[in-house]
């Protein structure tokens, strides 16, 4: 199957020693779960035990993990080499529906939010790109969100699913959860806003970053729980990609005007589907004065390439 790939090229400086670094690559290692939480306990295992038990697998508590876990995630990659991170074009007219997938080596990471309209399509593009999923992320968890999951687990190999709130089989990610995965960091900047009547601010809000480059995903988030990544984060990190998938707030013109100047955004990735132009057109008008590159994944499916 075709897929028509617009590639966002980083532009920066280039490490003179980029061939010398190829010639002498580190050797491929082996993938697994690295996982750094403040403040939380995650093992049910006392100091002792653990260092009895070093090469063992995590015990996790009461969460259930597969049976075949350790298996789906016998991943490999090589250091320093790119991640790279696919947005497939799976919306359905007002339904926005998202596929990202996130790779590394073997290992593969997937985004999830289709509609049954475009759960065919979906399969496809995951079946002609892996062979398992390693790792599931529901970003939020609206109907749209869930209505195919179960189908999906029927018809592939899942390692994990990772959620904002509490979902049978899935782990509930947390605000500052910070993941390693094949040498890659993956923070949850915002696990969603209490007790919020819109859905979508329940969503998650995540930074990629491979070696120095980094990509913020904005996923469901709308104007809430954006307002408070912004208090929380503001000229913290830089990210040159963003990924937004809803909408350009008419109402609250500055918010993603402080977001480009917070960020330092110079890529802007518009995920979903192309139903609501009217604000959508709003984001990409702000966007226009900070001469930021537009990808419009409804127009042509986007690859970015963290170096």
């Amino acid at each position: 199957m075709k897929w028509i790939l617009l590639l966002i090229l980083l532009v920066g400086c280039v490490d003179q020693n980029i061939e010398d670094k190829k010639d002498n690559k580190d050797e491929v290692v082996k993938g697994g779960l690295e996982q750094i939480a403040e403040n939380k306990t995650i093992s049910n295992r006392t100091p002792e035990q653990q260092e009895e038990n070093q090469n063992e697998t995590i015990d996790w508590g009461d969460f259930d993990i597969p049976k075949d876990f350790d298996k789906l995630r016998n991943y490999t990659y090589e250091k320093d080499l790119p991640a790279y991170i696919y947005f497939f074009d799976v919306g359905y007219r007002e339904k926005q529906g998202r596929l990202i997938l996130i790779k590394k080596g073997t290992l593969d990471i997937y985004i999830w939010s289709v509609p049954n309209e475009t759960y065919a399509k979906a399969l496809s593009k995951i079946k002609s790109s892996s062979d398992d999923v390693e790792y599931l992320i529901i970003p939020s968890l609206k109907p749209l969100n869930l209505e195919t999951l179960n189908m999906l687990k029927q018809d592939i190999a899942i390692g994990e699913i990772w959620a904002p709130r509490e979902l049978e089989g899935a782990r509930v990610l947390s605000e500052k959860d910070t993941f390693i995965l094949a040498d890659m960091e993956i923070m949850v900047l915002k696990a969603g806003i209490p007790f919020s009547r819109n859905i979508n601010d329940s969503s998650l809000i995540l930074k990629i970053k491979n070696n120095e480059d980094c990509i913020l995903l904005l996923l469901d988030a709308e104007t809430g729980l954006i307002k408070e990544l912004n208090r929380d984060y503001m000229f913290k990190f830089s990210c040159k990609y963003m990924e937004w998938g809803d909408y350009g707030i008419f109402i609250m013109q500055d918010l993603y005007q402080s977001m480009f100047n917070y960020y330092g955004i110079k890529h802007l990735i518009a995920d979903g589907s192309s139903y609501d132009p009217g604000s959508r057109t709003g984001i990409f008008k702000r966007a226009e004065p900070y001469k930021i590159q537009i990808s419009k994944v409804w127009e042509n499916e986007t690859v970015v390439v963290l170096r």
